[in-house]
């Protein structure tokens, strides 16, 4: 297999051996004693590392990982590259149990290194036994993740991330100042952080740094996949290593299901990560006690979505799903076929309607994602040799959290008659889809087993009555012989460049590629980032073209103009918020509140204006399927209409959930009142809202109560929403800005009115002007940076 090496650091194995060597000269008995004495439980506990260390500082990846532009997702900051000595520290960490409160668990408990260092537990448990709500996700690849970490997105880096399990009361229960205590006083651990960090380096961002550092070593990339793509020039070619149907599961993976598990731009894949936290109709409303997300953003539209791991080594991982729900791979992919409901946050899936062959076939590419040697790798193995052999399998499987009950679709085979249909689509529920035919022909006036456009007015009026158009009727895609996607017949947009800004080289002339490229970096700057900059910024860089020596410095540049930038415009909101309160005084205010937040809500999912849709633009639609074009659906056509008529989530016929609001929001947290007294403690909600709880609690008496939760909430939501921005078409825009129609349904008068139109005419050409001040001085920056046009060659000597 060709390789291409990604070098994280320049310090040499040598030296770090000598260092190593040095620091474990008090022998094995010393270590041994003063291990045994962190884990009591243990008996003939003793640190086994190599005399020669491992190497963790250099990978060699398949030649598809930088084809896929892998570099840009890369999370290591330049402050904490992979060392050898770092990743060593890390192990040793993640395997100790002296870093619980009651020295019984590990990171290694609830990350298993046989399961892609995943929980093979439905849901995890705690140093006391206490069982979390959720399934330990994997860490494999976890280095090239932009998007933020765990199932709801709550730790911005994985330095941050690490660290949570250890202070959480239900995973591990320590504080910051039991951990250092403990390690400071061990034998073994002194010279190991000397050696990873210097001198005087026990401290608790270093902790983190070292597990970080482990973590991202974590990486995959000799699987059957891998060794397939690097025979192929597009990882949509069939690859010659594959059976028939693996080929075919890839292709229908690439159809349904990259767009929302894959990151890059170049025609290699390489990572099967999620850009962000998305819903995949796994629940049917948002009254579900995990609002994923939602939870920490107090988004009402966020709740119900979450961010998956890396598809590779999937094989391994089971149960699925942010609860583990799902036992096996084939139940994740039968929901995706026939079980997608219709959450009202839920993001672009459809019901793939899948037969029995392209289900094994997905499931059967999705395991030649596997790399069995990161199971097996020594490097991250137990270095704790120990005869206490307690591991994760002699703690009892996990019981389904009380309360909560995995809701799913109807069946692909299950038929109702008639009658049976009509009371169901009466109601507004789906109906399964082996009976949407049966109801068309109900509707064939003539029997002639054909549609005219006379007969499908039904069929119109019920897809605007359920609002199902705005999901999109598509024709299902062919495929060619080499299973591509037939090629589309698509001129290539031309832009007038020669007017445009943006001449990166300094050569005189802006061509296409640079003025799309200037008007991504100003785009960048303009808009809010949602809390996920990192992600956004890898696309802005992947369209910047640049050489690789200047690629980090230019990152790093475009990141601290946008802090600064994104600094500047929040404490410039935060002077109009004081100006509207001053304005509009404490009452419309807090309605003012109410209604951006609601606005969020009820424009959830508006790709289409129905409001403007005609019973006859919806008819328009249905004759897509008359391919012959004779103005009537015949068997072929209708059964193909059919499939896309029931692809929606929930299937055809399902009226849409009422939206996700803040009542919703909060009658959810008060179902976790455990002792009736119409009130929830911190105790009685996940760790991860707790806070929430404790804020909320304005008479300071324990509990948190329906309205206190009311009137909390809409001050968290809409300082989180003046911090995030509204996400719109792939950013994130200024919500006071975006909002300030809301406005208008305040009974105020126009004076009023008129001074709040002025003020935010004021706002927002101040912002405006940051940011295009912002961006001139960057420009200018990187434009010194870049060689002139013609002396790359020059700068590389």
């Amino acid at each position: 297999m060709r390789t291409c090496e990604i070098r994280m650091t320049r310090r040499t194995a040598g030296i770090i051996s000598v260092l190593f060597l040095n620091c474990l000269m008090a022998g094995p008995s010393t270590a041994a004693e003063s291990v045994t004495e962190n884990n009591p439980s243990s008996v003939n506990v003793q640190l086994n590392l190599p005399d020669e260390p491992f190497v963790y500082s250099e990978d060699a990846f398949p030649d598809h990982f930088a084809a896929s532009g892998i570099m840009s997702f890369d999370t290591s900051p330049e402050d904490n590259l992979i060392t050898n000595a770092g990743a060593t520290l890390g192990r040793v960490l993640f395997y100790d149990k002296s870093m619980s409160a009651n020295r019984t668990v590990s990171c290694s408990s609830c990350h298993v290194q046989q399961n892609a260092f995943s929980d093979p537990r439905k849901f995890s448990v705690g140093f006391d036994g206490q069982q979390t709500d959720r399934n330990s996700m994997a860490l494999n690849d976890l280095r090239f993740v932009r998007a933020g970490f765990f199932w709801d997105e709550r730790a911005e880096s994985l330095e941050e991330a690490v660290l949570i399990p250890l202070y959480s009361h239900v995973e591990m229960g320590m504080s910051p100042e039991l951990m250092l205590e403990r390690i400071s006083k061990s034998d073994v651990y002194p010279s190991l952080f000397q050696v990873a960090f210097g001198a005087q380096s026990i401290t608790e961002e270093n902790v983190g740094r070292a597990l970080a550092q482990f973590i991202r070593a974590m990486t995959t990339s000799q699987s059957r996949y891998d060794e397939g793509a690097t025979q192929v020039a597009s990882s949509k070619d069939l690859f010659p290593n594959f059976s028939n149907s693996e080929n075919l599961g890839k292709e229908l993976f690439h159809e349904k299901c990259a767009a929302c598990h894959t990151l890059g731009v170049k025609d290699q894949i390489a990572i099967f990560s999620m850009f962000r936290s998305l819903n995949n109709g796994i629940d049917a409303d948002a009254s579900a006690r995990d609002g994923g997300r939602g939870d920490i953003s107090y988004n009402p539209t966020e709740i119900g979505l979450f961010k998956a791991s890396s598809l590779r080594n999937i094989e391994f991982t089971a149960p699925y799903m942010h609860d583990g729900r799902h036992k096996t791979l084939e139940e994740v992919i039968a929901h995706y076929s026939d079980h997608v409901s219709r959450h009202p946050n839920i993001s672009a899936v459809r019901r793939f309607l899948l037969t029995k062959e392209e289900q094994t076939a997905l499931v059967d590419f999705l395991k030649t994602l596997s790399d069995r040697k990161l199971l097996e790798d020594p490097r991250f193995s137990n270095p704790w040799q120990t005869s206490d052999l307690s591991a994760v399998a002699s703690i009892p499987v996990a019981n389904p959290v009380p309360g909560h009950v995995a809701q799913q679709g109807n069946s692909n085979s299950e038929i109702l008659d008639e009658i049976g249909i009509r009371k169901r689509l009466k109601n507004g529920q789906s109906v399964p889809a082996g009976s949407t035919l049966i109801w068309l022909h109900t509707l064939d006036k003539d029997q002639d087993g054909s549609f005219n456009k006379e007969e499908t007015k039904a069929v119109a009026q019920l897809l605007l009555e359920t609002e199902s158009l705005f999901l999109r009727l598509e024709r299902r895609r062919r495929r060619g012989p080499a299973g591509r996607e037939r090629p589309q017949n698509e001129e290539e947009k031309a832009t007038d460049a020669g007017s445009q800004t943006g001449d990166f080289n300094g050569d005189g002339e802006t061509t296409t590629r640079e003025a799309e490229q200037y008007q991504s970096l100003k785009r960048l700057l303009e808009m809010g980032d949602g809390g996920r900059l990192q992600v956004l910024l890898d696309r802005v860089m992947n369209r910047l073209d640049l050489d690789p020596l200047i690629y980090s410095t230019v990152r790093q540049k475009v990141f601290s103009a946008k802090q600064k930038l994104n600094q500047d415009v929040l404490r410039q909101d935060q002077k109009m918020i004081e100006q509207m309160q001053e304005l509009l005084g404490k009452e419309n205010y807090e309605k003012y509140q109410q209604l951006v937040i609601s606005s969020q809500s009820n424009t959830r999912g508006r790709n289409l204006n129905r409001s403007l849709l005609s019973l006859e633009e919806v008819q328009e639609q249905i004759w897509k399927y008359d391919e012959n074009v004779n103005g009537v659906l015949e068997v072929s056509e209708l059964h193909e209409l059919t499939r896309a008529m029931n692809t929606p989530p929930g299937g055809f016929g399902q009226k849409p959930t009422a939206p996700a609001d803040i009542i919703e929001f909060c009658n959810r947290m008060l179902k976790f009142d455990q002792n009736d007294d119409q009130k929830v403690s911190q105790q009685e909600l996940p760790e991860r809202m707790s806070d929430f709880a404790l804020r909320a609690d304005a008479n300071q008496d324990g509990g948190m109560s329906l309205e206190e939760a009311k009137a909390h909430f809409r001050t968290a939501a809409f300082e989180r929403l003046v911090f995030d921005g509204i996400y719109v078409g792939g950013a994130f825009a200024n919500t006071l800005l975006f909002t300030q129609s809301s406005i208008e349904d305040l009974d105020l008068p126009s004076q009023t009115l008129n001074e709040f139109h002025e003020l935010m005419a004021s706002h927002e050409e101040k912002i405006s002007e940051m940011a295009q001040a912002s961006l001139t001085q960057l420009f200018a920056e990187i434009q010194k940076m870049i060689p002139p046009a013609g002396n790359k060659q020059a700068s590389r000597e």
